[in-house]
């Protein structure tokens, strides 16, 4: 028999031609963009804050090999703004932890931590390191006691960070003939523009503010991860408002750190009782 000469053709697949575009890249690791926000303890410092991310990153790097974490955290006075670019492990490990600290509850670092997006296989890292920064923002909404009377803020005064504004003594009569209590239904002053908007309109809206920080903070020398120029005061245009950030840890539609890690451990396909079952309720063959 004559044998049969075939000539060997090089076959590619998919992944050997994803692991060369990696390669090409300098990249080990896909790469992913987590981007969180959560309110804060009461009393809470800053350090405390920074501290918290800087040690669980170092115990990260310890038992988990992938790419480092960049980023930047806003931190305000009663809430913080977080954006995370790490591989698929490394946010995972993250989440895991902030599912625990969430557990620890009113004593807890971090509250209501509320997920807004998980963006997968990004190209390329938004942001050089991992920045941190205190935000001082000033408050967007109208207060309408600037333009009242001490008078006037003691007659509209409400249950909260209570004073003693008068003490009568030796009244010559009762005013009021007995003990009264009611409830008073008196409309927001406030103008919140987040209450008119969805979640959606909410979200799109911080993306796009977190989007051209990040290409702002791209042109800054690569440094300390504390930033030396405060942000509210050079481009205070491109932070998202405090009221904005908690309306998001509100949201029923963003998922928090343990319903994410339950969805993401959960089978896409779960098996069906008839796929446990034999013999099959059908017949295989006709």
């Amino acid at each position: 028999m004559a044998n049969l000469v075939t000539d060997s053709v090089p076959r590619g697949t998919l992944l050997s031609a994803l692991e060369e575009k990696r390669r090409q890249q300098m990249k080990k690791y896909l790469l992913h963009r987590l981007f969180f926000v959560a309110m804060l303890r009461e009393e809470v410092l800053d350090g405390e804050i920074t501290a918290y991310h800087e040690q669980l990153f170092q115990r990260i790097q310890k038992f988990h090999l992938g790419e480092p974490a960049s980023g930047v955290l806003l931190i305000y006075s009663r809430c913080i703004l977080h954006i995370l670019e790490a591989s698929s492990g490394t946010l995972y490990h993250i989440l895991t932890d902030l599912a625990a600290l969430e557990k620890q509850g009113p004593k807890a670092l971090l509250q209501d931590v509320k997920i807004v997006v998980m963006s997968h296989n990004i190209p390329t890292r938004l942001f050089t390191q991992w920045y941190t920064t205190t935000v001082d923002v000033p408050v967007t909404l109208e207060d309408v006691t600037q333009s009242q009377t001490t008078e006037e803020v003691i007659t509209e005064a409400l249950l909260q960070d209570v004073k003693i504004v008068v003490m009568s003594h030796n009244i010559p009569t009762r005013l009021f003939t007995q003990w009264y209590t009611t409830t008073v239904d008196v409309p927001v002053t406030l103008e919140d523009v987040t209450q008119s908007q969805t979640t959606e309109e909410v979200i799109t809206e911080c993306l796009t503010l977190i989007l051209k920080l990040g290409v702002y903070l791209a042109t800054l020398k690569v440094g300390n991860k504390g930033l030396s120029e405060c942000l509210h005061n050079v481009v205070p245009e491109l932070l998202v408002p405090a009221e904005t950030i908690q309306c998001l840890c509100r949201a029923k539609e963003c998922l928090s750190p343990a319903q994410f890690l339950e969805m993401y451990s959960n089978p896409l396909q779960p098996s069906m009782d008839s796929e446990t079952v034999w013999p099959t309720p059908a017949h295989m063959f006709k």
